[in-house]
This record gives structure tokens, C-alpha cells and sequence, in this order.
């Protein structure tokens, strides 16, 4: 990596004589211009945006980059056709930063956000707004609307996450997980940010198969973290959801889960210790919803955590929630209101100094479960 960050700058500056300051630099006027740019800077470059719409679909592989914009106002880069991809090798360092800038799409992609690979990523002062990944029958899997991260050390500071949707639909089984963000085996730290009307929506608006059975999984209104270090501080959830909206033939099977309204925390690698973390945070109207044709007897399905859902098997795992208010949270079916948690015997959870106020259901549900996924014990709070 070179000591010192160069500034990579638009051609129509450097005639210009400009300096490497963001008031000189111009726009980058046609949808490529700024992949070439990446594709030309060297490892440990900065490359400064000017006001505009950059349409392009960003490709980031093996080097060291910071891009900043503008403002999250006035730099904006928008996905055509793919998602942004940001990929490392795992045993190299490597860091791409974003600040002052606006993720949104153009049109309906066949994936929006960001898909990143070992490597690492910083996201400050950035917006992530309307990135949606819908599916039909091409596929039975989709994640993360925003950012899809995989082995991986992801910080987000002070950014907003607003709007983003993972849409599946048609018939057959589907797995949806992540709203704005999933993490898979990586670390995410989230500071100081908020995360407003983030959904994983299943709408099937033809009728399941007439015999058969169908696994629908859907979690994580705002953020999924499946095997993953997760530390979220200071950080508001608003109105983001979980929403399965189901036709059937009666003689069909239905299993679903449908958890975490806002977060969904799943650690299942046996010897494994991992700490996720959620303190001085606000959970407000944020919700599971299933309509009400599954029925009791010939289906399986659950719905847990209006809010937050932590479902931790066969590792020794701790996950912490101090200081956070819980308002107005709901599910319309089973227990946990506000919060849902099942975990191992071997694994450690700690609910303190938290406000609970008009949450629906039992507003927090948490313990020990045996081979039958009964619960050793169950806490009410007011």
C-alpha cells in the first residue's frame, strides 16, 4: 500500500489545473467514467466525486480505495443492472471507504446494494435508499437489499437506511433474510445510525402447490446476522418489518418461520463463541405480520420478535441488550413482542436496564429450550 493516499482526479480537472480538493472537482458526466477510474487507480488511491448521478455498477476487487462524495444530498451512485461488488482475497488487507454519498437503483436490477467478499468496508456519513432485490421462480434465495457481506469486517457510522425491501413471491420454497443488511461469518459494527421502513415482504399471490409442502424462511426486517460478530450502538429502527402475506391450497404444507421485525441474531457453529452487542438503542413500530390462512395443526410455522429475534444452538455464544427502549413493537402471532430468544444451555444472554412500553403479545420471551423447543422459563416485562 502506498504512505501516501493519492487523490485520483477527473481528467477535465487535471486540465484545469485543479487541486486535489472536492470543491475543484467536476462530475463525472457519462455512466462509465467513474468504473474507469476505479479500474486506473492504484491500491491506497482517493478518488473525489462532484455533484451528479453516477448510473454504474461498481467493481472494486483487490486494492484499497476511498471514494468520497459531495454529499449525501448530491452524490449519488445508482445500481443499472447488477449490484456494487466489492471483493478481497482472505488472506490480503483490504479496506474500501465510502463517505457522503447516496446507494439508491434505476429501475428494478436483478440485485441492488452492495455484495461484498473478504474484504473490508467503512461507511460514513452515507445513505442507503430504495434498494430493492425481488424475486420470483428464478430464484429461492435473497438477502440483504443494501449490503450482502460475507467474511468480512464491515463499520457503519452515522448513516441511513431507509426504504429498502427484499420482495419474493410466485410459488415454491423461498429464504429472504435481511432487509437492509445480512451479514454472514463477519463482523458488523453499527454506530450512531438509523434504519426506518426496511421490510422482507413474501406475497404469493398465486396459490401454493396443491400437494407438497413449501419452506418459506424470512428474517431480519433491518439486519440478519447469521454467525457474526454484531455490535450496533446508538442506532434508531423504525417502522422496519418482517410480512408474510400467504395464498394456499388446502391441501398443501406450510412451513414458515418469520422472525425479527428489526434484527434476527442466528448462531449455530458448535464450538464457536460470538458476542453480539445492542446497547443506547430505540426500537419503535417495528413488526412481524402473518396473514391468517396457515393453519394450526397442518402447518409449522413461527413468528418471534416484533423487534429482535436471537435463535442460538450448539455454541457457547453471548449476546447483550442494555439500555434500549422498546415502543410499540408487534406480532400478530406467537410471543415476544419486543424481543424473542431461544438459546442454548451453553450460551449467555442478558436483557438489562431496558424501557418496555405497549408492545404486543408478551413483550419479551427468552430462555433455555430443551429438544422440543419448549422454554425453561419465560420473562414479561412492563
Amino acid at each position: 500500500m502506498h504512505t501516501l493516499t493519492k487523490t485520483v482526479l477527473l481528467a477535465a480537472s487535471v486540465a484545469l489545473g485543479a487541486t486535489a480538493q472536492a470543491k475543484d472537482v467536476l462530475p463525472i458526466i457519462t455512466p462509465d467514467s467513474l468504473d474507469k477510474q476505479i479500474r486506473l487507480a492504484r491500491d491506497g488511491d482517493t478518488i473525489r466525486l462532484g455533484r451528479g448521478t453516477y448510473d454504474v455498477d461498481l467493481t472494486i476487487h483487490d486494492k484499497s480505495l476511498t471514494i468520497i462524495g459531495v454529499s449525501q444530498k448530491h452524490t449519488i451512485i445508482r445500481n443499472v443492472q447488477r449490484a456494487h461488488s466489492i471483493q478481497g482475497k482472505s488472506d490480503d488487507e483490504m479496506t474500501v471507504t465510502f463517505e457522503h454519498v447516496t446507494f439508491t437503483q434505476r429501475g428494478w436490477p436483478r440485485s441492488s446494494g452492495l455484495d461484498i467478499d473478504s474484504a473490508d468496508t467503512v461507511f460514513r456519513h452515507c445513505t442507503f435508499r430504495e434498494l430493492n432485490t425481488w424475486n420470483r421462480n428464478d430464484t429461492n434465495l435473497i438477502k440483504g437489499a443494501a449490503i450482502r457481506m460475507e467474511d468480512s469486517d464491515t463499520f457503519i457510522d452515522e448513516c441511513w437506511f431507509e426504504s429498502n425491501t427484499l420482495l419474493t413471491s410466485g410459488t415454491g420454497s423461498r429464504h429472504a433474510s435481511g432487509g437492509a443488511i445480512e451479514a454472514f461469518e463477519s463482523t458488523l459494527t453499527v454506530e450512531d445510525s438509523g434504519f426506518h421502513d426496511n421490510k422482507v415482504l413474501c406475497t404469493y399471490t398465486e396459490l401454493i402447490p396443491r400437494h407438497g409442502t413449501v419452506d418459506i424462511h424470512l428474517y431480519g426486517g433491518a439486519i440478519t446476522a447469521y454467525g457474526s460478530q454484531l455490535k450496533i450502538d446508538r442506532t434508531s429502527f423504525e417502522a422496519n418489518g418482517v410480512e408474510a402475506y400467504i395464498g394456499r391450497n388446502r391441501r398443501s404444507t406450510v412451513n414458515l418461520d418469520a422472525d425479527g421485525g428489526a434484527v434476527y441474531i442466528r448462531e449455530s457453529e458448535p464450538g464457536v463463541y460470538l458476542k453480539s452487542r445492542i446497547t443506547d438503542c430505540t426500537f419503535q413500530s417495528n413488526e412481524v405480520f402473518v396473514n391468517n390462512t396457515l393453519e394450526y395443526g397442518r402447518d409449522r410455522w413461527t413468528a418471534s420478535g416484533g423487534a429482535v429475534s436471537i435463535d442460538v444452538d450448539r455454541t457457547r455464544s453471548a449476546s447483550f441488550i442494555r439500555n434500549c427502549a422498546f415502543h410499540s413493537n408487534s406480532l400478530n402471532a406467537w410471543n415476544g413482542g419486543a424481543i424473542w430468544a431461544r438459546i442454548d444451555a451453553d450460551a449467555y444472554l442478558s436483557i438489562r436496564d431496558c424501557d418496555f412500553i405497549r408492545n404486543t403479545r408478551r413483550q419479551v420471551m427468552a430462555g433455555h429450550a430443551d429438544e422440543r423447543n419448549n422454554f425453561y422459563e419465560e420473562r414479561e416485562e412492563e
